[in-house]
């Protein structure tokens, strides 16, 4: 998953939400660049599907336009990864 957030914010950490009707669980790699072909590692999360809360994902603060989501590998028996809501903290520049 790539999100572009129109230009560049100061990204603190990231909240997720899981789809109610689902219950994969999922590695995840968060990665936040600039230009949207330049990537940066900022983070690891394993995201337990089966909490239904938002989950606070620490990030390495930075400053960046684009987001990206990736997932490497899926909870035993899953063949598809999804989340139900994105929010990215931190503040405007």
């Amino acid at each position: 998953m790539i999100l572009d957030m129109g230009k560049e914010n100061s990204v603190s950490q990231l909240g997720l939400i899981a789809r109610q009707n689902a219950l994969t669980s999922m590695n995840l790699e968060i990665y936040a660049g600039n230009d949207g072909e330049t990537w940066n590692l900022i983070g690891k999360y394993f995201f337990d599907g089966s909490i239904k809360t938002e989950q606070m994902v620490p990030v390495k603060a930075c400053d960046a336009r684009w987001l990206r989501i990736y997932i490497p590998s899926l909870g035993s028996g899953s063949s598809v990864g999804h989340l139900a809501e994105l929010y990215v903290y931190g503040t405007d520049k």
